[in-house]
Parts: structure tokens; sequence; C-alpha cells
């Protein structure tokens, strides 16, 4: 049972990728197959707004909403009858992968490309088949690839990446020895705020005053921020100060830590993935540690 969420325009005002129109199931809470069945139609979980997030065309034209009314039923009408579901989505819901549009690797590698040099040292730590290494003007011999998945990592090495690490970003990091990597580049998974974790990781490898450009997921942030009721703030995140937070987890903490310890860092909502309106956020940045009494993005309670 669902019922259908009209949102106030005035959240649009405040928050340009605040939704019009949604569905929450009774009880409301995220079911993980009826995401999968349904994220190529651009319905998505919002851990922010608590309910799955509809595309906004729908709320102008009643044949639309008709439309994906159906594709709810029959999405749960699969799960009730528990209907084969093909391995490809199961396999994508396991790590919550999204592929990246072009528009945003084009986004994302331009910055790269605009602060590097034939001699920086790139990582993307969670590589797929090398969409958003595939562009940039570095030599492959300077870039460093980690893809657990074998198939992927035979297409690098097809593509005349040399360094190709078929393992996951942890086992990677246990074997230490890495390279001085000038620059990093990543759409890591979202499973599990993995995003965080390679972000964090990511930060701590990097060269002092090397640079990110990153994509992290919104959910990661808001299921823990929502219920101590803060606003996650992303205008100027490292230029903000602000004091230490209490009932954040050491992950979330050192994520802000992590964008606070920055220079001219754009921090931008995007949902620029393919097959799904998944919000995130796309990060470009410098890293510059700064000292320990000015660590924090702006956190803000809403009241």
């Amino acid at each position: 049972m669902y019922e259908i969420v009209y949102f106030s325009l005035d959240l649009r005002k405040d928050d340009d990728f605040s939704p019009l129109i949604g569905i929450r199931f009774i009880p409301n809470k995220k079911n993980k197959l009826f995401s999968l069945l349904v994220q190529k139609y651009e319905i998505v979980w919002s851990e922010r707004y608590k309910c799955y997030i509809l595309p906004d065309t729908i709320i102008l034209d009643n044949k639309q909403l008709k439309k994906y009314l159906k594709i709810i039923d029959l999405a749960l009408k699969t799960i009730k009858e528990k209907k084969e579901i093909s391995v490809e989505l199961l396999e994508r819901e396991n790590m919550q992968s999204y592929y990246t549009k072009e528009s945003l690797v084009n986004y994302l590698s331009r910055y790269i490309n605009g602060t590097s040099s034939e001699n920086s040292i790139i990582l993307d730590p969670a590589a797929g088949i090398g969409n958003l290494t595939d562009k940039l003007i570095i030599p492959k011999k300077n870039i460093y690839l980690v893809e657990p998945n074998k198939k992927s990592a035979s297409i690098l090495k097809e593509k005349g990446y040399k360094n190709v690490i078929n393992s996951t970003f942890e086992e990677y990091l246990k074997k230490g020895n890495l390279p001085n990597f000038s620059h990093i580049i990543m759409n890591p998974p979202f499973k599990d705020r993995l995003d965080l974790f390679f972000f964090n990781k990511c930060f701590e490898i990097l060269q002092e005053h090397g640079y990110i450009a990153a994509i992290t997921s919104e959910n990661s942030i808001y299921e823990e921020l929502q219920p101590l009721k803060y606003i996650f703030d992303i205008d100027y995140p490292s230029s903000i100060k602000a004091n230490n937070f209490n009932g954040i987890s050491d992950l979330l903490q050192e994520y802000i830590d992590n964008l606070h310890n920055t220079e001219f860092c754009f921090m931008n909502n995007t949902n620029s993935f393919h097959n799904t309106s998944a919000k995130a956020y796309s990060i470009l940045a410098q890293k510059n540690r700064k000292k320990q009494d000015s660590n924090l993005v702006k956190l803000s309670k809403n009241i």
C-alpha cells in the first residue's frame, strides 16, 4: 500500500533539487527490490525526504502520472509473486553502482585535465570500464585503475591502460607502497556508504595540494543527518568554520573534515546518472590541510 505525496513549491525555491512529487509506502521505508525494479524509470529513494521521488513532469501530465502508477503497481506485483529478476540488475544492486552520464564525465575530466600535466599520477579507485579516465590527456602509463570485476579489468587492459589492479579498493590499500597520487577521479559504489569511505581514503592518500574530482551520494549523508535534524550546507565547504556536532559517526565526521580541508572547492547537486535520478554531489577540490581548530563544513539545525 502506498500514497502519493505532493511537496511544497517553497522547498524548490530553497533547493533546486527538492522533489515536487513522490510516493510513500505504509509503513514508510525503503524496499531494495522495489528500488531495483523502478530505478530505470527514474524513481529513486531519497533518504533526505523519506520517500520515492518521481520525475517532475508527472505533476502537470495526468497521463504520465497514470503511466508511473502502473509501473509502481507492476513492480509491487513482481515482488509479491516472487518473479525472477535479471542477474545484471541484482549485480548492480549488490554495489549500488551507477554509470555516469557523459555530461558529468566531461565535467569531472575537464577539471582533471585542466589541473594536470603529462607527469601527473592519476587514480580511479572504482574504474569500471574506464568511462571517467578515457577522456583524460594524461599518458595511460600514469593512470592507476582499481577494478574488482575481471571482465571490466580485461576491457581496461584492452584499452591500453598499463596499471590495472584487479582487486577491491580496500585490498589495494592494504598492499601499501602506493604511488604518490597528484590527482584522483572517482564515481564509487554507494552501497553501505562506501562512497564516503572511498572519498576519505582517497583524500588520505592524495598528495598535499593534489586534486580530486568525485561523486558521493546524498543518501549516504542524510541517512545519518535526518534523524538528528541537521541540514548539510554545500555552499563554500572549504571556507566555512563551525564547531563539532554531537551524534555523527566518525565516517561522516571525517568526510566533512576532508571537505573543509580543501581550497577552491566546488560542490554541487547532480542527478546525472544513467537510468536513475539518484541524487548525489559532485566535488571538485584541491587538498589543503588546515588547522584543526576550524575543521568542519557548516551543518545547521533544521527546526
